[in-house]
C-alpha cells in the first residue's frame, strides 16, 4: 500500500515538473510615434484673416432710398466643421455734425430708436432670397409684427447660417464659403414704434431722424459643433 501511494506521489510530482518545463506562448508588437493633434476653427471674412476695417460707412441717408448693402463673404479656412453665426450689434449713436440751432440736433433719438427705423429691404444668402425667413424669425420684438424686420430686431439675436440647398444643414464644413448680403432702407413712413415705452417717432415729427445715426458691429463666428 505504501509503495502504491509512493508511486502515485512520484507520478504527480513528475507531472508537475513536466508542466513547469513549458513556457506560455506570447507575442508583443509596439506602435510608437503616435500623434494627437487638435483641429483648427478658422474663419476668413471678406478675404481677411483676421479682418481689419469697416464694411460700410453710409452718410446722407434718406427715407425710401436703399442703402449700400452690407456684404459678408465668409470661408471656413480651418480643419473642423462648425456652426456659423452672424451677429449685428448696435454700439451706439453716430450723430452728424449740424449747424448750431438745428431743430433736430444730435441726441434727439437713441441709437435703438434709429435702428428701429432702418428696415431690411433685401437679404440674400448665396444668391437665394432669405428675407422671408428673416421676417419669420425676427419680426417678433416688442410685439411689433409689422411684417418687416428692422435693424433693431435683426440685432436682437444671432443669425444662424443654414445651407439654402437641401438638406439645409447648419454645418459649415471646412473649405465651405458663403455670402450674405443685407440691404437696409430708412422707412419712408416712420410709423409709431415703441422701444421700452418711449415712442421713437409719433408720425408727426418725421424729421426727428435727421442728422441721427448709429455705429454698428457685424461679427461672423464659427463655433464648435455640439
Amino acid at each position: 500500500m505504501k509503495k502504491i501511494l509512493f508511486m502515485s506521489f512520484l507520478c504527480v510530482l513528475t507531472l508537475g515538473l513536466i508542466g513547469t518545463a513549458f513556457a506560455r506562448f506570447s507575442d508583443t508588437e509596439t506602435s510608437s510615434g503616435n500623434t494627437l493633434v487638435a483641429g483648427t476653427m478658422d474663419l476668413s471674412l471678406n478675404g481677411g484673416n483676421p479682418f481689419y476695417g469697416t464694411l460700410v460707412h453710409i452718410s446722407n441717408i434718406q427715407p425710401g432710398k436703399d442703402l449700400t448693402p452690407i456684404v459678408l463673404n465668409v470661408k471656413n479656412v480651418g480643419t473642423l466643421p462648425g456652426i456659423l453665426k452672424f451677429v449685428f450689434t448696435i454700439d451706439g449713436e453716430y450723430d452728424a455734425v449740424v449747424p448750431a440751432g438745428f431743430e433736430f440736433a444730435s441726441g434727439n433719438m437713441p441709437a435703438d430708436g434709429f435702428a428701429s427705423l432702418l428696415y431690411v429691404k433685401a437679404a440674400t444668402q448665396d444668391s437665394q432670397n432669405v428675407l422671408p425667413g428673416l421676417i419669420t424669425g425676427f419680426d417678433t420684438i416688442g410685439g411689433n409684427g409689422d411684417g418687416k424686420v428692422s435693424l433693431y430686431e435683426l440685432a436682437s439675436k444671432d443669425l444662424v447660417w443654414t445651407n439654402t440647398v437641401a438638406p439645409f444643414s447648419n454645418v459649415f464644413s471646412p473649405n465651405a464659403s458663403s455670402s450674405l448680403s443685407v440691404t437696409l432702407c430708412l422707412g419712408d413712413t416712420l410709423n409709431p414704434w415703441r422701444i421700452g415705452g418711449p415712442i421713437v417717432t409719433d408720425g408727426t415729427v418725421n424729421n426727428r431722424p435727421q442728422a441721427d445715426g448709429i455705429t454698428l458691429t457685424v461679427t461672423a463666428t464659427l463655433g464648435q459643433l455640439p
